[in-house]
Order: structure tokens, then sequence, then C-alpha cells
């Protein structure tokens, strides 16, 4: 078991089991990826990921919780920044996916916020946005934003943009994350192109 994992499970105060996963090229899941059950006496069983999608666009974070579902991923949608500061608390998700142009709380806001908070500030974000200006992306990731989508959005790209993001988050070295990062992006994408997704 890795260390990490090992050590959430010690401060749960509880035994840990780990799940593995293995599934056809083009899921999120491709390739095994750990999951700590706390429970004392549970059997093995692995722990979905969860996505907080942030989006004032109804339509947008019902499109992104339709993909990402049919993956086994657990979607949690906010409505604005603000809404999304306070279910980033609740729900502790594994990826955030972040809209910029929104009310109340924008998006780099969201960001520059996220990256002042211990427990939250590794919690890797993607921007998913329409504004793609050529200043928009350095501004981003000045942020705290750990990659950048346009819309309208390319399904394959996405999923292979959070699969490699689940993949490479536990890195702790953020030079050797990115690199990974990229690495694991194209492979996602090679094995997305070899066939049809489902």
């Amino acid at each position: 078991m890795p260390p990490s994992l090992r050590n959430r499970a010690r401060q749960a105060g509880r035994t840990a089991s780990v799940g593995y996963v293995k599934s056809a090229p083009h899921t999120l899941a491709s390739g095994p990826f750990y999951a700590v059950n706390t429970t004392p006496t549970a059997g093995c069983r692995v722990n979905k990921k969860k996505v907080l999608a942030v989006d004032d666009d109804p339509g947008m974070r019902e499109l992104l919780q339709s993909i990402l579902a049919t993956e086994g991923v657990e979607v949690f949608t906010a409505i604005d920044g603000e809404d999304g500061i306070q279910k980033a608390f609740e729900i502790k998700p594994d990826l955030i996916l972040l809209d910029v142009g929104m009310p109340n709380v924008d998006g780099l806001t969201f960001c520059m916020a996220i990256q002042t908070i211990t427990d939250a500030r590794k919690i890797p974000i993607i921007i998913i946005t329409g504004q793609t200006n050529r200043d928009r992306v350095p501004a981003c990731l000045k942020a705290g934003a750990d990659d950048f989508l346009a819309k309208p959005l390319q399904i394959d790209e996405l999923l292979a943009c959070v699969g490699a993001m689940f993949k490479t988050s536990q890195i702790s070295d953020p030079v050797d994350r990115l690199h990974q990062y990229i690495l694991t992006v194209r492979d996602l994408r090679d094995r997305s192109s070899e066939g049809p997704r489902l």
C-alpha cells in the first residue's frame, strides 16, 4: 500500500483495505489506481473518485455530470465560486472543474482562495471556459489552476485530462507531476483514438 494511503488510514484510526481497478483503456480508471476503504470490517471495495463541477451554466453542469458519471465518477455541482468554495470543504473532491466567468466569486478568485486553504490547496483544478484569449491561460495558471480546457468541450480531451489528473495528483514534486501529467494525457489520448469509446 502506498505510504500516503497508509498514513490516511492511520489518521482515521481504522484498518485500511486497498482496492485495485483495472478497466478498458478508454475509461478514467485505465491502469490500476488505489482507493482506501477505512471501514474496519468491510471487505475490499473501491471508493469512487469525486469531482466538483463549478459553473453558473446549468447545461454545462449537467453535461459534465453526465459525461463523468458514465465513467464511474461521482460528480457534485456548484452554481458559482462562492457555492464552490463551500462545497469543496464539505465534499473534499479529488478534482475541481471550474468555469472562469461566474457571478459572485469568479473562477480566478476561486483559485486564489483555494490556494490559501491548507486542506484544499492540493486539490487539482482544471479550468473549462469559453474565455480563451491569449492572456487568459497564464492568468488561470498563475491563480492556481493545473490545466485549461476551452469550450466547446471535446469529450475525449476532457476524459484524458481528468483521467491524467487522477493518476498524477499524488505526485509531490510539482515538476515531476507536470511531466507525468503531460505523458499520461498523451497516452490516454492515444488510447481513445485507437477505437470506439464504449
